[in-house]
């Protein structure tokens, strides 16, 4: 119990940035470590909600916050209109991705069951994430997408 107790203080320090692989001497890359022990503190039954949350909601509907298929198909109907009334180059949200791909001239398609999730569960363990990407991947070859865009949210 007390190893568990060290391991999980420990472990959730680190953000899997990998950073510290850039500048370690030996090239060890402590976000792989990380990511095992993480695993096995899942196994053992020591996560946390932020974590948990996240990745059931992933799985259940598609996205981290839970959002229903048709809320979120509101949320970017609303947006659409938000951008008419927007001309500030600057904005960096997922609007800001809706402006750029508008002004791209990119053919897009959001989809409203799978919009979100590898990262989510890459928090818990590889076998999740492997479902999680899986059910991206799946919605993409439903919907006819050529590729799949991801996003960096810095992990």
């Amino acid at each position: 119990e007390d190893v568990l107790k060290e391991w999980f203080i420990y472990f959730y320090q680190c953000t899997e940035c990998r950073r510290c692989s850039l500048f370690c001497p030996y090239g060890i890359d402590t976000a792989e470590i990380t990511m095992m022990a993480r695993e096995l503190l899942h196994l053992c039954g020591v996560n946390i909600n932020w974590i948990l949350e996240p990745v059931s909601n992933c799985n259940r509907t598609g996205n981290h916050l839970g959002i229903q298929p048709h809320a979120f198909k509101d949320i970017v109907d609303f947006m659409v209109d938000d951008i008419e009334e927007i001309t500030d180059p600057g904005i960096y949200t997922f609007m800001g991705y809706l402006m750029l791909f508008d002004h791209i001239g990119l053919d897009y398609t959001l989809s409203t069951y799978a919009s979100e999730g590898g990262n989510f569960g890459l928090f818990t363990s590889a076998d999740m994430m492997k479902k999680l990407n899986a059910k991206m991947y799946a919605e993409a070859d439903r919907l006819g997408a050529k590729w799949i865009l991801g996003g960096e949210c810095g992990h």
